[in-house]
């Protein structure tokens, strides 16, 4: 008798993954560091716009959002993005801007998924972490010389980039056996567009 199939994530489990993720994240540094609501909101804003750009209407995985954090400092944050949003991060992409987008998803792809595919499932965080703030720092770097104004969350928005997404790339390959090909594919093709996505947001708040 052959194995039952694995069920098919869906793309909304797989997308409140990541936020949850990250929002984990969050409470850490909100716990080890003086992070203010006004920290914390900046640098969730383009998560936030991230995920909930993919999934419509998003409600329900806010409210996972919601409950997700564990500190009174994030759920304050998040509840002041709620309320008053970012509303540049949900305008929609000229062709421009998805050409962008798609260059940064590759380059994402390129550092942090397709080597723990070559790898065969084994993740280097701390070498992906600084490849990951060495692409991000290119990036930025070159958007602020073509006139982008740097931001004063930058920095911490890249450590945050540089420690969400090796994890989460940690943590796709240690499932992979439970959740099958197809859905570790699913999932990399998803991660890839998403923290992409937010990348592109934070370098965009800069441009206007």
């Amino acid at each position: 008798m052959s194995a039952s199939k694995v069920p098919e994530l869906s793309k909304e489990s797989i997308v409140s993954s990541i936020g949850v993720l990250v929002i984990q994240i969050l409470d850490f540094y909100a716990s080890e560091s003086n992070s203010s609501e006004s920290d914390i909101q900046v640098i969730w804003s383009p998560f936030l716009a991230a995920t909930t750009r993919m999934i419509k209407p998003a409600d329900e995985m806010v409210d996972i959002f919601k409950f997700s954090a564990k500190t009174e400092v994030v759920k304050n944050a998040m509840s002041r993005e709620l309320k008053n949003p970012e509303d540049l991060f949900y305008e929609p992409f000229n062709q421009s801007i998805q050409n962008f987008l798609k260059m940064i998803a590759d380059s994402v792809g390129e550092y942090c998924y397709l080597p723990a595919v070559e790898a065969r499932g084994v993740v280097n965080k701390k070498q992906m972490s600084s490849e990951l703030i060495e692409m991000l720092n290119f990036y930025f770097s070159d958007q602020n010389e073509k006139g982008r104004k740097s931001q004063a969350e930058d920095s911490l928005f890249m450590t945050l980039v540089a420690t969400a997404l090796p994890q989460h790339v940690d943590d796709t390959f240690d499932s992979n056996k439970v959740n099958g090909i197809e859905n570790t594919g699913k999932i990399i093709q998803l991660g890839q567009v998403v923290f992409a996505t937010a990348i592109l947001l934070q370098i965009i708040k800069g441009m206007v």
